[in-house]
């Protein structure tokens, strides 16, 4: 663009607000047109939605995965643990990594909620705007695959235990966490091209406005990666999700079944850990169909079947978004409500922390005495077919 001496900034604003479509965050990365809003009073509903809502959920998301991080590492490094174990821990470390930081990538909007065009300092909302698109999608599709690949190692390891140290065990894992990351981060480069950047001489300084990009003037690279991006991203880990859910289920059913018949026959079961790990995972799937395909769905159809948003489109984006979040951050929640060990592992962790700030010793609870001994039972019945969290 060729240099312009000087530029009445209100002037170019207006200008600027007739051909540009501001973006805003969604699930399948579509730029959503403000010109679909109801009217004035919508921007306040946005406010309290995009603006307060979603970064106070991702502020307890931000607290919830640390807390993640730090019992599930725990206890990848203290539990005597085999291998099968330590993947799947591997895992539900590597995906609590991937919420944490889709979480910290969403607070911000508590001061940068609406979509900024003109900047007058290459400062922190610049460069936000710039790259949040990138940053948010590339953490949801990662934490995507990694759902689907500690799914699939479940399933593997109940339903097929002879091959579980094969396709399930550590260094499988390993490497799967490690392909996921990069390939995510390679897959959405094109995202960086989202916005191409003006900069207009001002009688005080520089204004740098953000235009469409490459992105988005190339006919054919959005509907390219858009359907590359959904399909690889969603709709084929939506379909093995289910299929290892729907298998999970069943063999939960099954064990329930064999634990009856050993309480009655007075034979020892020690199934009850491994009951709960599946049931774990299988709330985190359930979870995930629920509240991250509504977002999914609605954004694949505005991009590729209905180019026009019908009115309340954008509200519906910013439900279907704060569900999206309500997953990434409540990981932390479905653990302590479905798992007891996970839960324990908590109430002994603050116990420990409580006695050390009144400067008393630190003594383990009666209920993390009961969670070890519990746990090491069942290790040892299913100590080489089973993982759990």
């Amino acid at each position: 663009m060729s240099a312009i001496k000087m530029v009445n900034k209100s002037t170019w604003a207006d200008t600027l607000g007739m051909y540009h479509s501001n973006a805003s965050f969604n699930g399948n990365n579509s730029l959503l047109d403000h010109h679909g809003r109801g009217g004035s009073g919508d921007y306040g509903v946005e406010f309290w939605f995009n603006g307060i809502l979603i970064p106070i959920i991702c502020l307890f998301g931000i607290l919830g995965n640390l807390l993640n991080l730090a019992i599930l590492t725990w206890r990848y490094n203290h539990r005597e643990i085999d291998v099968l174990e330590r993947g799947a821990l591997l895992g539900l470390i590597a995906l609590a990594l991937s919420d944490f930081f889709f979480c910290l990538g969403m607070t911000p909007n508590v001061v940068y909620y609406d979509d900024k065009v003109d900047f007058y300092s290459k400062n922190f909302y610049y460069f936000y705007q710039l790259y949040r698109m990138y940053i948010h999608n590339v953490f949801i599709k990662i934490s995507t695959w990694l759902t689907m690949i500690i799914a699939t190692a479940r399933y593997i390891a109940i339903c097929h235990p002879l091959h579980a140290r094969i396709f399930a065990g550590l260094s499988t894992t390993k490497a799967a966490i490690i392909l996921t990351y990069l390939y995510w981060m390679l897959l959405y480069l094109p995202m960086l091209w989202i916005y191409q950047v003006h900069e207009i001489p001002l009688e005080t300084g520089t204004m740098y406005v953000l235009d469409l990009g490459a992105f988005q003037t190339w006919p054919a690279l959005k509907p390219c990666f858009t359907y590359l991006w959904a399909f690889t991203g969603y709709f084929i880990p939506i379909a093995i999700l289910t299929f290892c859910n729907v298998n999970l289920i069943h063999a939960l059913r099954e064990s329930r079944k064999w634990r009856e018949s050993s309480i009655r026959s007075n034979a020892p079961s020690g199934r009850d850990s491994n009951l709960r790990i599946t049931l774990t995972l299988i709330a985190l799937i359930l979870m995930f169909l629920v509240l991250v395909s509504p977002a999914e769905i609605l954004h694949f159809y505005e991009d590729v079947v209905e180019k026009n948003s019908f009115p309340s489109f954008w509200m519906a984006t910013i439900g279907t978004n704060i569900l999206q979040a309500v997953n990434f951050a409540f990981h932390f929640v479905l653990y302590c409500a479905v798992n007891v060990t996970f839960r324990r592992t908590i109430i002994n962790g603050a116990y420990i922390l409580l006695s050390k700030l009144r400067g008393k010793p630190a003594m383990r609870t009666l209920a993390y005495r009961r969670s070890l001994s519990g746990t090491r039972g069942a290790n040892a019945s299913f100590k080489s077919v089973e993982t759990h969290v």
